[in-house]
């Protein structure tokens, strides 16, 4: 609310106390009340004059991030996890932001932000308040005579927001409340990329799996092969015991796999609401559905879309407004009561003195000066502490933006080195293989390129779900949140 506006109020309000007070005659009386307008329109002028205006803090920004600013909706759309096209994955995440325990809380926490604006509000509205009393009394002399008396009342009383106290308070609880909005954005960001995380958790574990199968079904050919030459006496004892200790550690492995993939569902059961023990379907083909690139060249004024960075930026305003609190808490208050449709005695003495009155309240301030510097210096200091926190949270940003966008980068180079090591491994295990087979190389080093191939290829998965996993945070650190439902 502008100062106009703030002042226009305040003369409103005056009028009300004047137009309220009823049996009001007299020269004396009309003087009192246009001096009473008068000095209280001066005092509105004064402090309207002394509203704070908002301006970002300045901000220091490297050339590459000041790229202008262009419609990037496509790019980092609001439902980012629909880039990867992966209905499973919709399905999951979907589900956790309707159901998700935090979020919950957020919500919770929103709600209870928004009503705080409405108490706030009424404090510029009358307080109603009724009273109904019944009493009965029987005289000494005539026992049998009850006396029965009801009684009712009904009064009304508010506080004249002359200085725009009250309005300050409504702007600093809608502020608190925008952030409190932003806040909520923050968790469903939260609880949408770790729900990625997990699905692409499963996704390796089925990987890893998977080739763990084939690994077990790889060495049970092994130690049938050296079995047959240990029985025809090209094998020793020793290679036969090596080949089984070579597919026991691969089954092993198996059920090492098996728990971790149990753990990592209940995990994804815990933030999506589902029942412990929930098991899901996520096959290994995810893990390699790679999602478009992401374009280089982003504008720091994206980074207005963070959920983190507007709940800053709004807490700020909000302490701003609580300067203006602190500072208009030491003006006079007016309250205006009335009781069965008549004014009440403070406004008719106020009315009927006006002079007096006022220059009784507006020596309250003065007398304790002292306190009304400290508490107005600590509401500054409260608005420097945000600034501070902003230029953190906006600068962090900065550089979550920069460390994803290197790691997408790197990951995605690593993938393709990793393919190259993948099929070297492959070629490698051949040459071994055809040599053991015609008795020219020793067992030792076949099982050795076959760990080299499995170890090549879990490389391999690893940083298909490295790139995946950057890509979450960088539409993270991008702020591509999302709109939710109310």
């Amino acid at each position: 609310m502008n100062a106009e506006r703030r002042a226009r109020r305040a003369k409103q309000n005056i009028s009300a106390m004047v137009f309220m007070k009823t049996g009001i005659s007299g020269n004396g009386n009309f003087i009192g009340i246009v001096l009473l307008i008068g000095l209280a329109s001066s005092l509105v002028g004064c402090a309207s004059i002394q509203r704070s205006t908002y301006e970002r803090p300045a901000l220091s920004i490297l050339p590459k991030w000041r790229s202008p600013t262009s419609d990037l909706s496509g790019v980092y759309p609001s439902s980012w996890w629909t880039t990867f096209h992966d209905s499973t994955l919709d399905r999951l995440i979907e589900k956790a932001i309707a159901t998700n325990w935090d979020l919950a809380t957020a919500v919770l926490n929103l709600r209870q932000a928004g009503l705080q604006v409405v108490i706030a509000g009424e404090q510029g509205y009358p307080l109603i308040s009724s009273g109904v009393g019944l009493s009965a009394s029987h005289g000494f002399k005539a026992p049998k005579v009850t006396t029965k008396l009801a009684t009712t009342s009904l009064s009304a009383s508010w506080q004249l927001d002359l200085w725009g106290n009250i309005a300050d308070q409504v702007d600093a609880a809608e502020w608190e409340a925008r952030a409190s909005e932003q806040d909520r954005s923050a968790v469903a960001m939260s609880v949408a990329s770790q729900v990625a995380d997990y699905y692409w958790q499963l996704a390796l574990l089925a990987d890893q799996i998977d080739r763990n199968q084939e690994a077990i079904k790889y060495e049970e050919k092994t130690v049938q092969l050296v079995q047959t030459r240990h029985d025809i006496g090209v094998a020793t004892a020793i290679d036969l015991a090596t080949a089984r200790q070579a597919l026991n550690n691969a089954e092993q492995y198996r059920l090492s796999l098996v728990d971790q993939r149990t753990r990592v569902e209940n995990s994804l059961s815990i933030m999506i609401g589902d029942s412990v023990g929930t098991r899901y379907s996520v096959s290994a083909r995810a893990l390699h559905d790679l999602p478009p690139a992401i374009p280089a060249g982003v504008p720091a004024d994206i980074l207005s879309r963070r959920p983190d960075v507007k709940a800053a930026e709004l807490r700020l305003r909000e302490a701003m407004r609580q300067i203006d609190i602190a500072r208009t808490s030491f003006y006079p208050t007016f309250g205006l009561t009335a009781a069965g449709g008549t004014s009440s005695i403070t406004l008719r003495n106020l009315l009927e003195n006006p002079i007096g009155s006022i220059a009784e309240s507006i020596a309250f301030p003065f007398l304790n000066a002292w306190k009304m510097n400290a508490q107005i210096n600590s509401a500054k200091i409260m608005y420097d502490q945000h600034v501070v926190a902003f230029k953190k949270v906006f600068y962090q940003a900065l550089v979550d933006v920069e460390n994803a966008l290197s790691s997408v980068d790197d990951y995605k180079q690593q993938v393709a080195k990793l393919q190259q090591a993948v099929a070297y491994a492959y070629e490698e295990e051949r040459a071994y293989a055809i040599q053991y087979k015609i008795g020219t190389g020793p067992l030792q080093a076949l099982l050795d390129a076959n760990e080299a191939v499995r170890n090549a290829e879990l490389s391999l998965s690893l940083a298909n779900y490295d790139v995946l996993v950057s890509e979450v945070a960088l539409f993270a650190a991008l702020g591509s949140g999302f709109d939710m439902p109310q």
